[in-house]
């Protein structure tokens, strides 16, 4: 079984600490909205400043979201959170950015509406398979090998005598 593989099914196939519903309020609200918000505000600032920190920032807000989908017992729980988390994070991105007043260092859609859109459609299409991906690995049971790493692969023995037969 390869490295990735294993990576794949530790992270994602195994069931969440805690659900999503057993969270209080507070921590629901901050992992729906405030993360998204402030991940948007600081790639919103980077859209007027560098490409390479926007796509950067841009990149690790989209893989830490990805996360948020396996805490949800329902398919339709994981989609909304993660629809939500997506449109508040593309909010936040245009309203930094138009604060700034800077010009932008790729090309944004017109209307820049559309960005709420472009943005939002991914999260939620990247939620739906996630949720999908984790309740599989969740009823597959994986095997290991054991894998013992203090033995080593060739073991040196002396030579055999050869007595003749006599």
């Amino acid at each position: 079984m390869t490295t990735a593989r294993r990576l794949l099914h530790h992270t994602l196939g195994r069931p969440p600490q805690r659900f999503f519903t057993e969270c209080s309020l507070a921590r629901r609200a901050w992992e729906t909205a405030g993360c998204a918000a402030v991940s948007g505000a600081v790639t919103g600032f980077t859209l007027g400043w560098n490409l390479w920190f926007y796509l950067a920032t841009a990149g690790i807000a989209s893989v830490a979201g990805i996360p948020a989908a396996t805490q949800h017992r329902t398919l339709s729980g994981a989609v909304a959170r993660t629809t939500i988390g997506g449109f508040v994070w593309a909010a936040a991105v245009l309203a930094v950015f138009e604060l700034t007043g800077k010009t932008a260092v790729t090309h944004l859609p017109d209307p820049i509406g559309w960005y709420l859109v472009i943005a939002t459609l991914p999260a939620t299409a990247v939620g739906w398979g996630v949720w999908l991906l984790a309740r599989r690995l969740q009823r597959t049971e994986l095997h290991l090998e054991p894998h013992h790493p203090h033995t080593p692969a060739l073991r040196w023995s002396p030579p055999l005598e050869v007595r003749e037969a006599a």
